[in-house]
């Protein structure tokens, strides 16, 4: 930590071991709650920027890793003195909580949509789940908890076509609705999307 003028450069390293390093899957690094911004580097190769005015960053750094010994790197330059101590003091305070790598199977789920229509003459609610895009071959199903923890419905979902969940429900009952919980799971991740009133349309 070098000071210059009341502003410094901060460097902080953390080393991690992979002892079941696996060439078949992602590592992903997640970082939160950081006050300033900062540089990262893992094993000595520029990562990205971690931006002050974001919650979370999540970098893939898959290819800068390996089995055994590791290391992370984060400095901030040209920072005011207050900003810097207080990252510093977040980061050594809650570090576990702060960053952690995710090891991610390639067979995954990468970007879904979901829409909602509620036909009133047959009085349901059609959920409609489109996947638009993989990696690998997951074997996706889904379940829809309703408004009081129930299972309204469970499936699988096919990579190729929409699928579409029906559920029982009036224009009334659409009305007073405090929402859906729509879980899609893999063999590896599951997936939670809130569905509530503002998201279906009425037909």
């Amino acid at each position: 930590m070098d000071e210059n003028g009341g502003r410094l450069t901060f460097k902080y390293e953390r080393q991690f071991t992979i002892n079941d390093y696996d060439y078949s899957k992602d590592y992903h690094l997640n970082i939160s709650d950081v006050s300033s911004g900062y540089t990262l580097k893992v094993n000595g190769r520029y990562v990205g920027q971690i931006p002050s005015s974001v919650e979370a960053s999540e970098f893939d750094i898959t290819s800068l890793i390996h089995g055994g010994e590791n290391r992370i790197e984060m400095s901030n330059v040209d920072q005011p003195l207050w900003s810097t101590l207080a990252s510093h003091i977040c980061l050594n305070t809650h570090l576990s909580e702060n960053m952690y790598i995710l090891e991610r199977d390639n067979d995954r789920l990468v970007h879904f949509e979901v829409e909602a229509v509620c036909q009133q003459d047959t009085e349901q609610i059609l959920v409609t789940v489109k996947i638009k895009e993989v990696e690998g071959l997951p074997a996706i199903t889904y379940t829809l908890i309703g408004l009081e923890g129930e299972i309204e419905a469970q499936g699988n979902i096919d990579l190729d076509c929409p699928c579409i969940i029906p559920i029982d429900a009036s224009f009334e009952a659409v009305d007073l609705l405090d929402g859906y919980t729509l879980f899609l799971e893999t063999d590896y991740e599951t997936i939670a999307y809130f569905l509530n009133k503002r998201d279906i349309t009425i037909k």
